[in-house]
C-alpha cells in the first residue's frame, strides 16, 4: 500500500516545469519477518530544449526499514542452534 503526493510548478512561460514530492509505503507480506514501512522523495525538472523535444532529469531517494518480529521460542531455538559446541 502507498499513499503519495507530487506538486508542480511551471516557469518562464511554461517552458520550465519543477516538480517535488513523497510517497510513504508500507507492504504487508503473509509472514510479519518480511514486511516493511518506507518513504521515497522524488524531484524533477524540465524544460522545453528544443521544438518538440523536452529534456527533463529526476531524482529520487527511498528510506525504508524491516521490523522483524520473531516469536520467544524461535528466538531461543536460534541461539541454541547458533550457539558452540561446550567443551
Amino acid at each position: 500500500m502507498a499513499t503519495a503526493v507530487t506538486l508542480g510548478r511551471f516557469f518562464d512561460q511554461r517552458r520550465v516545469a519543477a516538480t517535488a514530492g513523497g510517497r510513504a509505503v508500507k507492504f504487508f507480506a503473509e509472514d510479519d519477518e518480511f514486511g516493511y514501512n518506507g518513504f521515497e522523495l522524488n524531484g524533477g525538472i524540465s524544460s522545453d530544449t528544443y521544438s518538440n523535444g523536452p529534456a527533463m532529469a529526476a531524482i529520487g531517494s527511498r528510506i525504508s526499514a524491516m521490523t522483524v518480529t520473531i516469536p520467544c521460542s524461535e528466538r531461543i531455538a536460534r541461539i541454541w542452534s547458533t550457539a558452540p559446541p561446550s567443551a
